[in-house]
């Protein structure tokens, strides 16, 4: 997507002006750094032991009888 940015193919019918593709190069160049509240947005991964929370896997269930 970045290429047909830079290719000026996107968005398609209305391609973006070279400074908004500037903008993008500098913030690509950059580390494309992400916005502090928006990254805390993401939610974490739960730590379940840290709560006392036993593993959420159930093996299959296997009849002894065939």
């Amino acid at each position: 997507m970045v290429r047909k940015i830079f290719d000026g193919q996107m968005p398609p019918g209305d391609p973006l002006p070279g400074d908004e593709r500037d903008t993008i190069q500098k913030w690509i160049q950059a580390g494309a750094p992400w916005a502090a509240a928006e990254k805390e947005a993401v939610p974490q991964r739960a730590d379940l032991a840290s709560r006392g929370v036993g593993q959420g896997f159930l093996p299959p269930y296997r009849s002894d009888t065939s």
